[in-house]
């Protein structure tokens, strides 16, 4: 019996298992859907261009083995400037890669495996994902959930190392402050050394970050001078009639 992706369902599925195909056959079964995965605009996941809703989610294990290749393609670049437009410009959104990844993690904050952990209330939530590994050149993988439309900062730390960061936006207009400004959709990378508050304003996003070595550090003072700030037409703080 041989599945094509159109009969890729709950059914199809249980009778091809109940035809007692072998372990080998199930595996390629499996590698197959997970290189069509595809996310739509709700984060539900679907084959290819194919639009119709599965029972399928998203695993950790998807998240970690599309990451593989990136952090090959990262591992000898250092965070910054340059790498930060290269992101920006070779894998933003519309590419295969950032695309893949935003819809996987967007499934894991939906089904709880990923950002699962509150810091201050549910609208702020964060979980390592996987720490530092020779299978991701040892990077670490964490993910953060942030959502409020006035301004609102999570902890302060710093990247030893420097940091890659994915911004997902789950409400249009959504920003996340990064070293050069304001980023929606795209990428932010600070520099080794660096340290910031994470800001969001405009409402709910996902960040999800690669750590080198998975260093990253909460223990530091906060400069007397840091400047706080939003976009023009985006909110200081509740009170704020922007």
């Amino acid at each position: 019996m041989r599945l094509d992706a159109d009969d890729l369902s709950a059914g199809a599925l249980g009778a091809y298992l109940a035809r007692g195909q072998q372990p080998r056959t199930l595996q390629l079964l499996t590698v197959t859907f997970t290189l069509a995965y595809r996310a739509s605009g709700t984060g539900i996941p679907r084959l290819g261009n194919d639009a119709r809703r599965t029972e399928v989610g998203a695993t950790a294990e998807d998240l970690i083995e599309r990451s593989v290749p990136f952090v090959e393609e990262i591992k000898n670049r250092t965070a910054g400037v340059e790498l930060e437009a290269w992101l920006n410009q070779e894998r933003g959104p519309g590419s295969g890669l950032w695309d893949d990844l935003a819809g996987i993690i967007k499934d894991g904050v939906a089904d709880g495996w990923a950002a699962n952990e509150e810091i201050d209330g549910p609208n702020y939530r964060r979980s390592r994902i996987i720490g530092p590994s020779e299978r991701l050149n040892w990077f670490s993988i964490t993910a953060v959930y942030m959502n409020s439309v006035p301004l609102f900062c999570g902890e302060y730390h710093q990247h030893p190392y420097g940091e890659i960061n994915m911004v997902i936006p789950l409400d249009e207009g959504a920003l996340l402050r990064g070293p050069r400004g304001w980023q929606g959709p795209g990428w932010t990378s600070p520099e080794p050394g660096s340290h910031h508050y994470p800001e969001v304003v405009g409402g709910g996003l996902i960040a999800l970050f690669y750590l080198p070595a998975g260093r990253i550090s909460y223990d530091i003072t906060v400069p007397e001078d840091y400047d706080f700030m939003v976009p023009e037409g985006y909110r200081m703080s509740a009170a704020d009639g922007q």
